[in-house]
């Protein structure tokens, strides 16, 4: 039995029904926990349950599913309003949880930090010992290195100038694609404090040379910046482009903003767009 949720904006979830699915199943699969009445999990969800979800939410509970029929757009915004705390975490300590070496979060190994005061150490004994020959030393050292980077930097240059990185597509390649078998590409937008470069860029956006329907466009807003939410306001944006308000929380990074909207890229390719870029159209 299925019913449909006029107002899924206007529920407030109980928290015992929220704390049955975690975050990570309710944002794949696209269910909400609503309530929970004697045997019963009621859910609101923007289509049938596929029997996988079904399986990993039977690994949290045993109550029978009741779900509750929801526009898609309502439940994506409920989804960011119960597990926004969720979420956030994930958007900024997800990394250091799956891969610890990865994160940025300490810079220096205490292998590296033992080296690095052992050096730095010897560096003021030879400076107290032998002040001129260790700046003379030092500067050597250091022109060595930044000219050693340099002819670095140029040999890529020159090898870039010599390649061809564009892949050649004739007129009656292009007029043969199917746009239903194109991929789907999300198109992150950070913004903050850019409200006057908004149109120009949502226009650019918008006339891309790519159908429409493959394209999520996400603006991406602080929780914070009423400016820019109010100039997306009041244009008349297309049905593929979303608004998305990443919670005030710290970091208040570019990084963390993509990680957050990235948990709701709906598409198989992601692509980043900065305020001042004009793409190509």
């Amino acid at each position: 039995l299925r019913e449909t949720v006029a107002q899924l904006s206007a529920i407030r979830p109980d928290a015992a029904a929220i704390s049955l699915i975690p975050e990570r199943i309710a944002r794949v699969y696209r269910i909400v926990p609503l309530a929970v009445h004697k045997d019963t999990l009621f859910v609101a969800t923007d289509g049938p349950i596929a029997e996988s979800a079904a399986a990993e939410i039977r690994t949290h509970t045993e109550l029978r599913l009741r779900p509750l029929l929801a526009p898609r757009d309502e439940v994506d915004r409920m989804i960011a309003r119960v597990y926004r705390e969720a979420q956030v975490q994930v958007a900024t300590a997800d990394l250091l949880n799956r891969s610890p070496d990865e994160s940025a979060l300490h810079v220096l190994s205490w292998p590296q930090r033992v080296v690095l005061i052992a050096f730095l150490a010897g560096l003021a004994v030879a400076a107290v010992l032998h002040p001129i020959g260790t700046l003379i030393g030092f500067n050597l050292a250091t022109s060595a290195f930044y000219g050693a980077f340099s002819i670095y930097k140029a040999k890529m240059i020159y090898d870039a100038l010599g390649h061809e990185f564009e892949l050649p597509v004739s007129d009656q390649e292009l007029a043969s694609l199917d746009d239903l078998e194109l991929p789907l590409y999300t198109i992150l937008v950070p913004l903050y404090h850019e409200a006057a470069v908004v149109p120009k860029l949502v226009g650019s956006l918008a006339r891309l040379d790519y159908p429409q329907s493959k394209l999520d466009v996400r603006l991406i807003t602080e929780e914070d910046d009423d400016e820019t939410r109010t100039a997306i306001a009041a244009l008349r944006l297309p049905a593929n482009f979303k608004t998305l308000v990443v919670p005030d929380a710290q970091p208040k990074t570019k990084p963390k903003a993509c990680n957050y909207a990235l948990l709701q890229a709906e598409g198989r390719y992601v692509v980043i767009y900065d305020a001042e870029d004009q793409p190509e159209i």
